[in-house]
């Protein structure tokens, strides 16, 4: 997982991160208001949610990390 450079001005900064998967498959996760901690928590706690996981199974995905 890469976070990149929020993007935008004032209150409405968006941070994103780049979800890389071993066959070359990428996904973007937007944080439009948590910040660079929101960001943190997205690369650090639901990254185990994800490594070996189908990326194409959202509903599954979802409903792991949103319990």
């Amino acid at each position: 997982m890469r976070a990149y450079v929020p993007c935008g001005w004032g209150p409405a900064r968006i941070h994103t991160i780049e979800i890389l998967t071993d066959e070359g498959v990428t996904g973007f996760a937007a944080n439009y208001g948590g910040g660079e901690a929101a960001c943190l928590v997205i690369a650090k706690h639901f990254k185990r949610f994800l490594i070996g996981e189908d990326p194409f199974n959202i509903e599954k995905l979802w409903d792991q990390m949103y319990r």
